[in-house]
Order: C-alpha cells, then sequence, then structure tokens
C-alpha cells in the first residue's frame, strides 16, 4: 500500500507515560498534526490523532488506543503517511517532491537530459538528480 503515500513525520521516542510520541515533521507544514484527523502506516493501519502539539522541532502527539510508553517500541524510526489528496494544497508553481521524480528534463536547446531520478534536500537549495538515458547522473540545482 505504500506506494500510494507521501511520508509527513517519522516515529522517533515515547514522551511521558500515557502513550504520546515525539514525531519528527518531514513537512513543511508542521502545524497539519493539529488540523489531521489520522495518520496511516506503511501497511495502511489507520492511527487516529486524538491531539498534536508543536514542541521546537518535533510534534507530540496522542493516538487513540496508544495509551502507554511501551505501545511505541515496535514503531520506531517507521514513518507516517498521507494519502495524496491529503497533502496540503501549494500554490500555482509550486510542486511536491514526489510529483517531479520521473518527469522528463529538457536543456535551454529542446534536447532531452534525462528524468528526475531523486530530489537531494542539502538545506541551502534542492539539487535535481536527473538519470540521462546512459544510466549517468547530472546535478542540477533548483
Amino acid at each position: 500500500m505504500k506506494d500510494n503515500l507521501i511520508a509527513v513525520a517519522r516515529i522517533t521516542i515515547p514522551h511521558g507515560v500515557r502513550g504520546e510520541v515525539k514525531l519528527q515533521p518531514l513537512t513543511d507544514f508542521p502545524r497539519r498534526f493539529e488540523e489531521t484527523e489520522f495518520l496511516l502506516l506503511a501497511d495502511g493501519t489507520r492511527l487516529v490523532l486524538e491531539s498534536a502539539r508543536l514542541q521546537r522541532d518535533t510534534v507530540l502527539a496522542k493516538f487513540r488506543g496508544m495509551d502507554t510508553p511501551e505501545v511505541w517500541i515496535p514503531f520506531r524510526h517507521q514513518e507516517l503517511y498521507v494519502t495524496e489528496d491529503e497533502l496540503m494544497p501549494l500554490p500555482t508553481g509550486r510542486f511536491y517532491i514526489h510529483q517531479l521524480l520521473g518527469i522528463e528534463v529538457f536543456d535551454e536547446q529542446g534536447a532531452a537530459l534525462g528524468i528526475v531520478d531523486n530530489v537531494l534536500q542539502t538545506g541551502s537549495n534542492d539539487v535535481y538528480v536527473v538519470k540521462t538515458p546512459t544510466n549517468e547522473e547530472i546535478l542540477l540545482p533548483a
């Protein structure tokens, strides 16, 4: 089921004794967790979100039925997902990374260079990894 899901958080460690867990946001919209009703595990299991609050660069979340710190042990480092229709809308001309993967890239003269195979997030600017027909990689700043 993971193929049509987009990762928005990674489970890190339990917080407190009542089943809260720290999430590392993998989104530019961390406030989304305050409005989201549920998140999905990679196998499609739905986790109903009871509450979420931002704490520095993490999200403290409480999910229904997850009432002790121990329940989170098997889920550490797993990602949490949403479906594409649950993504936050972007302004015109802006795209999510997964929407760029597989698109064809051309130079200024219109010659095909290859397809976007990956996007490296360097911190200062993204870098597109373009795979050529000869399986070489071209790195292009975004």
